[in-house]
């Protein structure tokens, strides 16, 4: 179903108890720089995937707490007149485009909120090396089929409940180079039941 998969998780952060500028500290961040974005590199299974995000939240923490910048458990937040305005001028890039998997018409967060969700990236890439015939070789990569409607289906289906109580909308994705991008999670999902239904899913038990 897919060869690799990641995870990418946006995090509400406060200094001071406001939010804070991610950019200013040297932060990775979303286009929205009050969203602390933790990315890892994906893995060729669901766990290991995990353990990956779980290090690079890690790393990060020390340089959180030397800045005394607190993660909240918030999955959305109401900005005020004075962090619209300061958002106008910060955005750092416009964001790809989010389809919807029925056909739905895309809900665009009001311009006084903002939220943080938990992005699942997948690809079906396998790469190989080519001997030539001058004997020398060459790295390939062959792009594999993914069912995406099947994936997301089985994601929309397996955490309804989580989606429906954060705001969120099912069936939201973009398609990328490596293959598309899963974003209709909230950022508090649960880890352990992201990884039982993704190894369902890799083992075709869907």
């Amino acid at each position: 179903m897919f060869t690799h998969v990641g995870f990418e998780q946006e995090l509400i952060v406060h200094k001071d108890n406001q939010l804070v500028d991610l950019s200013s500290y040297g932060l990775p961040h979303d286009a929205i720089p009050y969203l602390l974005e933790i990315r890892a590199d994906p893995a060729k299974n669901p766990l290991e995937a995990l353990y990956r995000l779980k290090y690079a939240r890690a790393v990060l923490t020390p340089q959180l707490r030397d800045h005394e910048i607190l993660v909240t458990p918030e999955t959305q937040h109401r900005l005020s007149p004075a962090e619209i305005r300061y958002l106008r001028h910060t955005a750092t890039k416009a964001p790809d485009t989010t389809l919807s998997l029925y056909g739905a018409v895309i809900r665009v967060p009001a311009r006084n909120v903002i939220t943080a969700g938990f992005h699942i990236h997948f690809s079906n890439n396998m790469k190989f090396t080519q001997s030539l015939h001058d004997g020398s070789t060459q790295e390939r990569t062959v792009f594999g089929f993914l069912d995406v409607p099947t994936i997301i289906r089985t994601l929309d289906d397996t955490f309804s409940d989580s989606i429906k109580s954060a705001g969120r909308q099912r069936g939201l994705y973009r398609i990328k180079p490596h293959g598309f991008e899963y974003r209709s999670l909230p950022t508090d999902v649960s880890f352990d039941a992201i990884v039982e239904v993704l190894d369902d899913i890799q083992a075709l038990r869907i």
